[in-house]
């Protein structure tokens, strides 16, 4: 007998057929936990199993029968932290890279053009230790497959061309121009900064051309990087779709078997603590926007290490607490130093985890006079505070912890089932740290309380190994202030006096009171029937002259929840007047003020409510556990006019939030506020920002006082809708109002405004003079129905972006969209720009319709009929929970002059009919012979116009230029 020769096996292999291929790699795969395993919520149907490959690679199959969608997720363990320290962004970069083709399917934009056919999506992301890359599809035959037989040709043989290199360094470039005027973007990288220089978390993540140097070889170490990284003991995978499990393993063991091993380097410890003993220091930043803030930073061992005995949540609910006497209502009403406090985790990693303090400060503590004295003060009482927390003795302390771990139980049983996509994502990523089993109730089971631990980790929250970053728009930069390098931001560093300003007579603060919203009936009483969102369940009506109340008549969800929306339409006459929207934004701000402690408890409890604003009226929002809904209902409706002449101080900070908040609206992206003032043309009413600003600041407290009474004592017409488990005497209840009653036909008609004939072109200049990005809104508006939009908007999707983003390099944010209003439907291309300018923008989505009308001239039959299918599918997708499915009845209620209820019933059928020559008709007649077009071009602070294309005469249209975008509305209006 010939020995065996590995050669011989390859070959034997290579003549396998795919099902014998099969069945020889399930033989070399182990089962790592199968779905008895699993500690899973009583609410959850899905199947799981964990198999490990014969290539190490682990795999989370996820099947689910009732799901219209299909997801998968692989997570590989490494990310900027891992980047040379001579090539930043190279973990980025070879995110970017892997979506450019492979050997197998060498097409750059194969893999969008094949998603976008199953009406899916996809994306990636780097963070300090993961790269995570994902995709989600519509359910079909042969789908899943398909889509995982390139997903997994990214971990085996990218092409890496030379070609697309400099072009994705460009694309990197354009992400990294787009995050320099976001301050949350600065904020981070200040932090990276005045960390330890020799720690890895200090690398800059993005990456840009200045780090990511053709010239220098950045193909070569990305190669390098990529065959050091991507292999398979250094990577998860999760799968999710309809499929039995063994379908699934099959998919996953003929597709990612053939994935390459490398041999993988121990990860080292870094050496260096993040932050050095510099607790005292504080780093003043000048942020973009109007931003009064102050956090702390602390590093603490990783929460991955101690997830059983994890502390912080314990902290954060001692911390953020709204009694009277607790911190935050000391510092907020009494000293009126801060607006808001918050605490948590802000990042966790393999060896250690950061955690986070950020106070919100209130505007008098924030001017530059006393700034460093209420620095000094709130820092001060805070580690009193902590001291207080420390010292509290073990049954307190356990009495605490275990009412939010009881609470923790009682989630997980009714846990919500998400998104596909979602839930890949964050499990992909969990399995490089958690036990297998465990996966499902990370954060729900299995906590223990540790004093000795909890001791140990509130100890290390002290003064001395803190890192404070104070963001505040009144700080003026001088030559004392120092650059950050990459984005630019101006900082100094200053010395705090600690404890020299510490408020004494508050020594002691008062603790969390016991929570009276726990719920204790989980009973679910109402009838349960199964319903999919293509055939929505007709709700029950309870109609009168002043209100509708639609009541879905069973529930789809076995769970203890229930939602109940209002939506309080107010007198035309009243809310034409743009104060009154002033009037209404502030008195709701300062109610939801009022109801803080009781919105913190009950958020604790799971039970949510929100009160806001439209421009029509506002809009009364509750969900949850439903045992004390209604009781919280009550409360919350019986504080609603609870405002008057006392409340001075609580209108002074309402009003300036919102004065910020418009202010801010002036460093605005340069796309989105194209968008906006395409926003504002289109729609009815719809005031500019700028023409409010002035109105903001003359509002006085007797105003809103005003305006609130004359709500309460006026006449309102009122939209309701109830779902869950709940009776419908509690319904009723729920909905129960003494206002006087108005007709429909008297609230404001929101509409939208219909663009006139022709092309239509506005120039202006960013809002933002820091910014030099550049932004281009185009739109167009539709004479067709709203489903024969969608499709083409889907069928231009991938082609617009490959063209314009990933070939010609136009910016970061490229898309195409569709909008769909009651009385208007839109297409709509969005651009983001730092090298081109707006009218050479303009003139490349141009160029692309006239391309893609001659590509869609020559699609063929099967194309077509994906397209179609893909949105068929996409209509008939089930809900993933409750939440999904009242969102979706109440935007029905909401948006529409009367509820269709079987509407996606209707699309589907009208889509099922549509013809190719149909579709082609259609965009003739939108972009060609009835065009209505509006384009907003918005030029960056450093485009220079004389050096642009000076007219529009490469348009086959002759364009009207507006110059007065306000003037042009009054006319068309």
């Amino acid at each position: 007998m010939k020995p065996f020769r590995p050669f011989n096996k390859l070959k034997y292999l290579n003549q396998l057929s795919v099902h014998s291929l099969s069945r020889f790699y399930t033989s070399k795969t182990k089962l790592l936990v199968d779905n008895d395993n699993f500690i899973k919520s009583k609410s959850d149907e899905r199947k799981y199993r964990c198999v490990e490959l014969n290539n190490g690679l682990q795999a989370l199959l996820i099947s689910d029968q009732s799901s219209t969608d299909s997801a998968a997720s692989m997570d590989v363990h490494v990310g900027y932290m891992s980047d040379p320290k001579t090539t930043p962004g190279l973990a980025h970069f070879c995110e970017h890279m892997l979506f450019l083709g492979s050997k197998q399917h060498p097409e750059e934009g194969a893999y969008k053009k094949h998603l976008n056919k199953l009406g899916g999506s996809c994306n990636a992301s780097t963070s300090a230790e993961h790269t995570n890359y994902y995709f989600g599809i519509n359910n079909s035959d042969n789908g899943l497959d398909s889509t995982l037989d390139i997903f997994s040709c990214f971990f085996k043989n990218p092409l890496f061309s030379i070609d697309s290199t400099q072009r994705e360094v460009n694309a990197v470039d354009s992400e990294f121009r787009r995050h320099t005027s976001l301050d949350d973007r600065r904020l981070s990288q200040i932090l990276k900064h005045v960390s330890n220089k020799d720690h890895p978390f200090n690398n800059f993540s993005t990456g840009n051309k200045e780090t990511l140097k053709v010239e220098d070889n950045v193909r070569d170490q990305m190669m390098s990087f990529y065959e050091k990284h991507y292999s398979p003991t250094n990577m998860k995978l999760a799968v999710a779709g309809k499929h039995d499990l063994d379908k699934l393993q099959s998919y996953v063991e003929n597709r990612f078997n053939d994935v390459r091993s490398s041999e993988q380097e121990e990860r080292q410890k870094p050496q260096h603590t993040l932050f050095t003993q510099n607790g005292s220091k504080v780093h003043l930043v000048v942020p973009v926007t109007n931003q009064r803030r102050m956090t702390l930073y602390w590093e603490i061992p990783s929460s991955y290490n101690n997830y059983k005995k994890n502390v912080v949540p314990l902290l954060s609910h001692l911390i953020e607490h709204k009694h009277a006497g607790g911190f935050y209502h000391t510092f907020k009403y009494e000293q009126k130093l801060i607006n808001d406090v918050s605490f948590g985790t802000y990042f966790t990693g393999r060896w250690f985890t950061i955690i986070y303090l950020k106070f919100e400060l209130s505007e008098s503590a924030s001017q530059s006079d006393v700034l460093l004295e209420s620095l000094s003060t709130i820092r001060g009482e805070f580690f009193k505070y902590m001291e207080q927390i420390k010292n509290l003795n073990e049954d307190t302390m356990t009495q605490y912890f275990d009412e939010i771990k009881n609470m923790d139980l009682v989630n997980f049983d009714y846990l919500d089932k998400t998104n596909a996509v979602s839930y890949v994502k964050k499990l992909s990523k969990r399995m490089h740290h958690y036990p297998i089993n465990e996966l499902l109730s990370v954060g729900y089971k299995n906590h223990d309380y540790d004093p000795q631990h909890s001791k140990y980790i509130i100890g290390l929250i002290n003064s001395n190994s803190c890192t404070t970053i104070v963001s505040n728009k009144n700080l003026k930069s001088d030559d004392t202030y120092e650059t950050e390098p990459i984005y630019g931001t101006k900082y100094k560093t200053v010395q705090l006096e600690e404890g020299s300003h510490s408020v004494s007579h508050f020594s002691k603060y008062a603790l969390p009171h016991e929570n009276e919203y726990i719920p204790q009936d989980l009973s679910i009483t109402q009838l349960h029937k199964d319903n999919n969102r293509l055939d929505r369940c007709p709700p029950n009506v309870h109609s009168s002259v002043k209100q509708i109340i639609y009541r879905k008549p069973f529930i789809s969800y076995k769970a203890p929840y229930a939602y109940c929306f209002s939506h309080i339409l107010l007198d035309r006459s009243l809310m034409l007047d743009p104060k009154s929207n002033l009037y209404l934004k502030i008195w709701l701000a300062m109610i939801r003020e009022k109801l803080c402690v009781l919105s913190n408890m009950s958020a604790f409890a799971g039970c949510y409510f929100e009160v806001c604003s439209a421009i029509d009226g506002f809009s009364i929002l509750m969900g949850g556990y439903n045992d004390k809904l209604n009781i919280l209902n009550k409360q919350v409706r019986q504080k609603l006019f609870d405002i008057n002449e006392t409340d001075k101080d609580m209108f002074e900070k309402n009003k300036d939030d919102l004065l910020r908040a418009y202010r801010n609206m002036y460093k605005m992206q340069a796309n989105d506020y194209a968008n906006y003032l395409c926003n504002f043309v289109t729609t009815y009413p719809f005031v500019l920002f700028e023409n409010v600003l002035p109105e903001v600041e003359k509002v006085t407290l007797s105003d809103v006082c005003s305006f609130v009474r004359k709500v309460e004592e006026g006449a309102w017409y009122v939209q309701n809708f109830a779902n869950g488990n709940i009776s419908d005497g509690i319904v009723m209840d729920v909905f129960h109002s003494n206002h006087k009653e108005l007709s429909k036909d008297q609230v404001l008609d929101v509409k939208s405004v219909s663009i006139p004939k022709g092309v239509h072109i506005y120039e202006c200049d960013a809002m933002n003079t820091d910014d030099n990005n550049s932004g281009v809104c185009v739109v167009f508006q539709v004479n067709s129905s709203r489903i024969s939009c969608q499709l083409l908007s889907r069928m231009m999707k991938q082609p617009f972006f490959y063209q314009l983003r990933t070939q010609q390099q136009l910016g970061y944010v490229v898309s195409c969209s569709s909008s769909i209003r009651k009385d208007a439907i839109n297409i709509r291309f969005n651009i983001l720009s730092s090298a081109h300018d707006p009218r050479d923008v303009y003139l490349r989505i141009t160029k692309f319709l006239d391309d893609f009308y001659q590509s869609l001239l020559t699609q063929d039959d099967a194309t077509f009929q994906e397209f179609k299918d893909a949105i068929v599918n996409h209509l008939s997708k089930n809900y993933n929970n409750m939440w999904e499915e009242s969102a979706d009845y109440w935007q029905e209620i909401c948006f529409e002059d009367e509820p269709q209820w079987d509407r996606n019933k209707q699309d589907a059928d009208t889509i099922k009919n549509l013809s190719k020559s149909e579709v082609i008709s259609l965009y003739e007649d939108t972009f060609f012979k009835n065009k209505k077009q509006l384009a907003v071009l918005v030029f960056g602070a450093k485009s220079d116009r004389s050096t642009c294309i000076t007219d529009y005469s490469q348009t086959t249209d002759q364009a009207t230029i507006i110059k007065d975008i306000q003037h042009f509305k009054s006319i068309i209006h």
